[in-house]
Protein backbone atom coordinates (compact mmCIF):
# COMPACT_ATOMS: atom_id res chain seq x y z
CA UNK A 1 0.00 0.00 0.00
CA UNK A 2 0.91 3.48 -0.97
CA UNK A 3 2.21 5.92 1.98
CA UNK A 4 -1.15 8.06 0.87
CA UNK A 5 -3.14 5.09 1.27
CA UNK A 6 -1.38 4.11 4.67
CA UNK A 7 -2.04 7.66 6.04
CA UNK A 8 -5.38 7.96 5.11
CA UNK A 9 -6.63 4.05 5.62
CA UNK A 10 -9.13 5.37 8.31
CA UNK A 11 -10.14 8.43 6.45
CA UNK A 12 -12.83 9.47 4.21
CA UNK A 13 -13.24 10.13 1.00
CA UNK A 14 -13.76 14.02 1.82
CA UNK A 15 -10.04 14.16 3.72
CA UNK A 16 -8.74 11.80 0.82
CA UNK A 17 -9.42 14.66 -1.57
CA UNK A 18 -8.37 17.23 0.50
CA UNK A 19 -5.04 15.63 0.87
CA UNK A 20 -4.86 15.05 -2.89
CA UNK A 21 -5.65 18.35 -3.63
CA UNK A 22 -3.25 19.93 -1.37
CA UNK A 23 -0.26 17.73 -2.71
CA UNK A 24 -1.25 18.53 -6.45
CA UNK A 25 -1.62 22.19 -5.59
CA UNK A 26 1.53 22.26 -3.52
CA UNK A 27 3.60 20.92 -6.63
CA UNK A 28 2.59 23.29 -8.97
CA UNK A 29 2.89 26.63 -6.85
CA UNK A 30 5.62 27.69 -9.44
CA UNK A 31 3.48 27.60 -12.04
CA UNK A 32 0.31 29.20 -10.40
CA UNK A 33 1.82 31.89 -9.09
CA UNK A 34 -0.81 34.68 -8.87
CA UNK A 35 1.69 37.51 -8.22
CA UNK A 36 4.05 36.09 -11.17
CA UNK A 37 0.85 36.11 -13.14
CA UNK A 38 0.03 39.47 -11.86
CA UNK A 39 3.82 40.20 -12.97
CA UNK A 40 3.43 39.14 -16.31
CA UNK A 41 -0.14 41.47 -16.45
CA UNK A 42 2.17 44.74 -15.62
CA UNK A 43 4.87 43.75 -17.83
CA UNK A 44 2.49 43.56 -20.86
CA UNK A 45 0.95 46.62 -19.58
CA UNK A 46 3.91 48.35 -19.52
CA UNK A 47 5.32 47.62 -22.51
CA UNK A 48 1.83 48.71 -24.45
CA UNK A 49 1.84 51.75 -22.29
CA UNK A 50 5.43 52.55 -23.64
CA UNK A 51 4.56 51.17 -27.18
CA UNK A 52 1.63 53.37 -27.37
CA UNK A 53 3.60 56.87 -25.86
CA UNK A 54 6.22 56.21 -28.67
CA UNK A 55 3.65 55.86 -31.62
CA UNK A 56 1.83 59.05 -29.98
CA UNK A 57 5.09 60.95 -30.64
CA UNK A 58 5.84 59.63 -33.98
CA UNK A 59 2.40 58.69 -35.80
CA UNK A 60 -0.42 60.96 -36.52
CA UNK A 61 -2.62 60.31 -33.16
CA UNK A 62 -6.27 61.24 -32.04
CA UNK A 63 -8.13 62.24 -29.00
CA UNK A 64 -8.83 58.59 -28.51
CA UNK A 65 -5.72 57.34 -28.96
CA UNK A 66 -4.35 59.18 -26.45
CA UNK A 67 -6.97 58.20 -23.77
CA UNK A 68 -6.46 55.00 -24.51
CA UNK A 69 -2.79 55.62 -23.51
CA UNK A 70 -3.47 57.58 -20.45
CA UNK A 71 -6.32 54.18 -19.22
CA UNK A 72 -3.09 51.93 -20.25
CA UNK A 73 -0.78 53.77 -17.81
CA UNK A 74 -3.79 53.60 -15.17
CA UNK A 75 -3.91 50.10 -15.44
CA UNK A 76 -0.21 49.31 -15.18
CA UNK A 77 -0.52 51.45 -11.73
CA UNK A 78 -2.81 49.17 -10.55
CA UNK A 79 -0.94 46.11 -11.40
CA UNK A 80 2.05 47.62 -9.71
CA UNK A 81 0.44 48.72 -6.36
CA UNK A 82 -0.82 45.06 -6.19
CA UNK A 83 2.57 43.90 -7.04
CA UNK A 84 4.17 46.41 -4.01
CA UNK A 85 0.87 45.30 -1.91
CA UNK A 86 2.19 45.01 2.11
CA UNK A 87 6.28 45.70 1.31
CA UNK A 88 6.86 48.45 0.63
CA UNK A 89 3.43 49.78 -0.07
CA UNK A 90 0.94 50.04 3.43
CA UNK A 91 -1.93 47.08 2.24
CA UNK A 92 -4.69 50.07 3.29
CA UNK A 93 -2.44 52.37 0.25
CA UNK A 94 -2.05 49.77 -2.02
CA UNK A 95 -5.93 48.60 -2.36
CA UNK A 96 -6.65 52.44 -3.13
CA UNK A 97 -4.25 52.57 -5.87
CA UNK A 98 -5.22 49.50 -7.41
CA UNK A 99 -8.80 50.72 -7.41
CA UNK A 100 -7.89 54.07 -8.76
CA UNK A 101 -5.91 52.62 -11.54
CA UNK A 102 -8.41 49.97 -12.81
CA UNK A 103 -11.35 52.64 -12.41
CA UNK A 104 -9.85 55.47 -14.07
CA UNK A 105 -8.11 52.87 -16.73
CA UNK A 106 -11.46 51.62 -17.92
CA UNK A 107 -13.15 54.82 -17.73
CA UNK A 108 -10.06 55.96 -20.06
CA UNK A 109 -10.99 53.56 -22.56
CA UNK A 110 -14.22 54.15 -22.66
CA UNK A 111 -14.37 58.16 -23.30
CA UNK A 112 -11.71 56.83 -26.00
CA UNK A 113 -13.93 54.17 -27.69
CA UNK A 114 -16.95 57.02 -27.69
CA UNK A 115 -14.58 59.32 -29.38
CA UNK A 116 -13.29 56.95 -31.81
CA UNK A 117 -16.62 55.77 -32.68
CA UNK A 118 -19.30 58.17 -32.00
CA UNK A 119 -17.03 61.35 -32.31
CA UNK A 120 -18.31 62.57 -28.57
CA UNK A 121 -16.60 62.66 -24.95
CA UNK A 122 -17.72 60.58 -22.35
CA UNK A 123 -19.11 63.47 -20.15
CA UNK A 124 -16.66 64.84 -17.51
CA UNK A 125 -18.80 64.01 -14.34
CA UNK A 126 -18.84 60.47 -15.33
CA UNK A 127 -15.29 60.13 -13.92
CA UNK A 128 -16.58 61.11 -10.54
CA UNK A 129 -17.73 57.78 -10.69
CA UNK A 130 -14.84 56.23 -9.75
CA UNK A 131 -15.61 57.18 -6.34
CA UNK A 132 -17.52 54.43 -6.01
CA UNK A 133 -15.11 51.43 -5.71
CA UNK A 134 -12.54 53.33 -4.39
CA UNK A 135 -15.19 54.40 -1.37
CA UNK A 136 -16.36 51.19 -1.20
CA UNK A 137 -12.76 49.32 -0.84
CA UNK A 138 -11.97 51.54 1.57
CA UNK A 139 -14.88 50.82 3.80
CA UNK A 140 -14.24 47.30 3.13
CA UNK A 141 -10.67 47.62 4.01
CA UNK A 142 -10.61 49.69 6.94
CA UNK A 143 -14.24 49.55 8.62
CA UNK A 144 -15.11 46.29 7.66
CA UNK A 145 -12.62 44.20 6.44
CA UNK A 146 -14.75 41.49 3.28
CA UNK A 147 -12.06 40.73 0.34
CA UNK A 148 -14.99 39.59 -1.39
CA UNK A 149 -16.95 42.77 -0.95
CA UNK A 150 -14.13 44.56 -2.11
CA UNK A 151 -13.82 42.38 -5.03
CA UNK A 152 -17.43 42.41 -5.89
CA UNK A 153 -17.81 45.86 -6.18
CA UNK A 154 -14.79 46.81 -8.18
CA UNK A 155 -15.50 43.80 -10.63
CA UNK A 156 -18.71 45.28 -10.77
CA UNK A 157 -17.37 48.30 -11.72
CA UNK A 158 -14.93 47.04 -14.64
CA UNK A 159 -17.78 44.91 -15.76
CA UNK A 160 -20.19 47.70 -16.51
CA UNK A 161 -17.50 49.20 -18.03
CA UNK A 162 -16.78 46.61 -20.40
CA UNK A 163 -20.45 46.46 -21.59
CA UNK A 164 -20.34 49.86 -22.11
CA UNK A 165 -17.43 49.79 -24.15
CA UNK A 166 -19.64 46.75 -26.25
CA UNK A 167 -22.60 48.78 -26.72
CA UNK A 168 -20.21 51.55 -28.21
CA UNK A 169 -18.90 49.86 -30.51
CA UNK A 170 -21.79 47.35 -31.67
CA UNK A 171 -25.03 50.06 -31.01
CA UNK A 172 -26.13 51.77 -34.11
CA UNK A 173 -25.09 54.22 -35.44
CA UNK A 174 -21.77 52.95 -34.51
CA UNK A 175 -20.29 51.78 -38.24
CA UNK A 176 -20.47 47.76 -38.45
CA UNK A 177 -16.83 46.92 -39.13
CA UNK A 178 -14.78 43.67 -38.73
CA UNK A 179 -12.26 45.70 -36.90
CA UNK A 180 -15.05 47.16 -34.14
CA UNK A 181 -17.22 43.74 -33.92
CA UNK A 182 -13.00 42.12 -33.04
CA UNK A 183 -12.37 44.85 -30.09
CA UNK A 184 -16.05 44.34 -28.47
CA UNK A 185 -15.31 40.53 -28.83
CA UNK A 186 -12.42 41.04 -26.64
CA UNK A 187 -14.25 43.10 -24.01
CA UNK A 188 -17.04 40.20 -23.51
CA UNK A 189 -14.47 37.87 -22.73
CA UNK A 190 -13.37 40.51 -20.19
CA UNK A 191 -16.36 40.81 -18.61
CA UNK A 192 -17.03 37.03 -18.39
CA UNK A 193 -13.88 36.60 -16.91
CA UNK A 194 -14.60 39.10 -14.46
CA UNK A 195 -18.31 37.46 -13.73
CA UNK A 196 -16.69 33.86 -13.17
CA UNK A 197 -14.48 35.69 -10.90
CA UNK A 198 -17.04 37.21 -8.87
CA UNK A 199 -19.04 34.18 -8.70
CA UNK A 200 -16.20 31.85 -7.61
CA UNK A 201 -15.21 34.35 -5.20
CA UNK A 202 -18.65 34.23 -3.52
CA UNK A 203 -18.86 30.68 -3.85
CA UNK A 204 -15.20 30.41 -2.20
CA UNK A 205 -14.65 33.12 -0.02
CA UNK A 206 -12.01 31.77 2.06
CA UNK A 207 -10.02 32.68 -0.59
CA UNK A 208 -7.43 35.40 -0.42
CA UNK A 209 -6.02 37.48 -3.29
CA UNK A 210 -2.67 35.73 -4.24
CA UNK A 211 -4.11 32.46 -2.96
CA UNK A 212 -3.42 30.21 -6.57
CA UNK A 213 -6.89 29.26 -6.52
CA UNK A 214 -8.53 28.71 -10.15
CA UNK A 215 -10.21 31.93 -10.55
CA UNK A 216 -7.18 34.01 -9.79
CA UNK A 217 -5.39 32.07 -12.20
CA UNK A 218 -8.21 32.16 -14.72
CA UNK A 219 -8.35 36.08 -13.88
CA UNK A 220 -5.43 36.92 -14.10
CA UNK A 221 -3.61 34.81 -16.97
CA UNK A 222 -6.33 35.38 -19.39
CA UNK A 223 -6.04 39.35 -18.07
CA UNK A 224 -2.07 38.92 -20.10
CA UNK A 225 -3.42 37.97 -23.52
CA UNK A 226 -6.59 40.08 -23.54
CA UNK A 227 -4.31 43.06 -22.85
CA UNK A 228 -2.26 42.04 -25.56
CA UNK A 229 -5.04 42.09 -27.63
CA UNK A 230 -6.41 45.29 -26.58
CA UNK A 231 -3.46 47.00 -27.27
CA UNK A 232 -2.96 45.77 -30.96
CA UNK A 233 -6.88 46.74 -31.40
CA UNK A 234 -6.00 50.51 -30.25
CA UNK A 235 -2.80 50.79 -33.08
CA UNK A 236 -5.14 48.97 -35.51
CA UNK A 237 -8.07 51.15 -34.57
CA UNK A 238 -5.92 54.59 -35.21
CA UNK A 239 -4.74 53.33 -38.01
CA UNK A 240 -7.89 52.51 -39.71
CA UNK A 241 -9.11 56.40 -38.90
CA UNK A 242 -6.16 57.76 -40.57
CA UNK A 243 -6.93 55.51 -43.21
CA UNK A 244 -10.61 56.75 -43.61
CA UNK A 245 -9.42 60.53 -43.33
CA UNK A 246 -7.24 59.82 -46.01
CA UNK A 247 -9.76 58.26 -47.85
CA UNK A 248 -11.88 61.29 -47.59
CA UNK A 249 -9.49 63.91 -48.46
CA UNK A 250 -8.59 62.09 -51.60
CA UNK A 251 -12.54 62.11 -52.72
CA UNK A 252 -12.89 65.54 -51.68
CA UNK A 253 -9.77 66.37 -54.30
CA UNK A 254 -11.09 64.14 -56.85
CA UNK A 255 -14.61 66.34 -56.57
CA UNK A 256 -12.73 69.42 -56.75
CA UNK A 257 -10.90 68.81 -59.48
CA UNK A 258 -13.95 67.62 -61.10
CA UNK A 259 -15.38 70.89 -60.99
CA UNK A 260 -12.15 72.11 -62.00
CA UNK A 261 -13.15 73.44 -65.74
CA UNK A 262 -9.39 74.33 -68.21
CA UNK A 263 -9.89 75.60 -71.40
CA UNK A 264 -6.97 73.55 -74.06
CA UNK A 265 -6.37 72.47 -77.54
CA UNK A 266 -7.12 74.97 -80.71
CA UNK A 267 -10.22 77.00 -80.35
CA UNK A 268 -12.01 77.66 -83.90
CA UNK A 269 -12.96 81.47 -83.84
CA UNK A 270 -14.10 84.24 -86.42
CA UNK A 271 -11.46 86.31 -87.58
CA UNK A 272 -14.57 88.94 -88.04
CA UNK A 273 -16.77 88.95 -85.44
CA UNK A 274 -14.79 86.67 -82.96
CA UNK A 275 -17.37 84.15 -82.01
CA UNK A 276 -15.99 81.16 -81.23
CA UNK A 277 -17.25 77.19 -82.41
CA UNK A 278 -17.58 74.81 -80.20
CA UNK A 279 -17.28 70.97 -80.60
CA UNK A 280 -20.88 70.62 -81.95
CA UNK A 281 -20.46 73.02 -84.59
CA UNK A 282 -22.86 75.68 -82.51
CA UNK A 283 -20.89 79.47 -82.63
CA UNK A 284 -21.28 81.51 -79.28
CA UNK A 285 -20.19 84.87 -78.44
CA UNK A 286 -16.67 84.85 -76.61
CA UNK A 287 -18.03 85.87 -73.54
CA UNK A 288 -20.43 83.34 -73.43
CA UNK A 289 -18.42 80.28 -74.35
CA UNK A 290 -15.69 81.19 -71.64
CA UNK A 291 -18.50 81.12 -68.91
CA UNK A 292 -19.84 78.17 -70.08
CA UNK A 293 -16.32 76.55 -70.03
CA UNK A 294 -13.96 77.55 -67.43
CA UNK A 295 -14.65 79.23 -63.78
CA UNK A 296 -13.89 83.07 -65.10
CA UNK A 297 -16.04 85.38 -64.06
CA UNK A 298 -16.67 88.45 -67.13
CA UNK A 299 -17.51 91.65 -66.39
CA UNK A 300 -18.15 94.43 -69.34
CA UNK A 301 -16.13 97.75 -69.82
CA UNK A 302 -15.08 99.33 -72.59
CA UNK A 303 -11.71 99.69 -74.51
CA UNK A 304 -9.92 103.02 -75.26
CA UNK A 305 -10.23 101.91 -78.97
CA UNK A 306 -13.68 100.60 -79.03
CA UNK A 307 -14.70 104.50 -76.53
CA UNK A 308 -13.35 106.55 -78.99
CA UNK A 309 -15.03 104.79 -82.69
CA UNK A 310 -18.23 104.53 -81.11
CA UNK A 311 -18.81 107.18 -78.25
CA UNK A 312 -16.21 109.30 -79.65
CA UNK A 313 -14.45 109.51 -76.36
CA UNK A 314 -10.81 109.41 -75.98
CA UNK A 315 -9.62 107.61 -73.06
CA UNK A 316 -6.59 106.64 -71.41
CA UNK A 317 -5.00 102.85 -71.48
CA UNK A 318 -6.49 102.40 -67.51
CA UNK A 319 -9.50 104.48 -67.86
CA UNK A 320 -13.13 103.27 -69.32
CA UNK A 321 -16.72 105.53 -69.25
CA UNK A 322 -18.69 106.11 -65.99
CA UNK A 323 -21.75 103.87 -66.28
CA UNK A 324 -19.89 101.41 -68.28
CA UNK A 325 -18.76 98.73 -66.08
CA UNK A 326 -21.38 96.04 -65.79
CA UNK A 327 -19.93 93.94 -63.40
Amino acid sequence: MSRLGSRHEHSGPAQIATALHTRVLGSSSVLLDVRTLIFCDLAITLVLALALLLYRFTQKTYAAFDLWTLGTWALALGYLSMILRGHPLPEGLSILLANVGFGLGGLFRLDGALRHVRRRPLPRPAYLTVVVPVGANAWFHWIHEDLVARTVVLESFLVAICLCIVATLLWRPAPRQAMYRAFALLHIVFALVLIANITLSIVRPESGIFDPVAQRVLLYGSTTVLETGIGISFFMMNARRLEQELMDRVVELRTAMSEVKLLSGLLPICAHCKNVRDDKGYWHQVDVYLKAHSEAELTHSVCPSCAQKHFGIVLGQDSMPPGRDDG
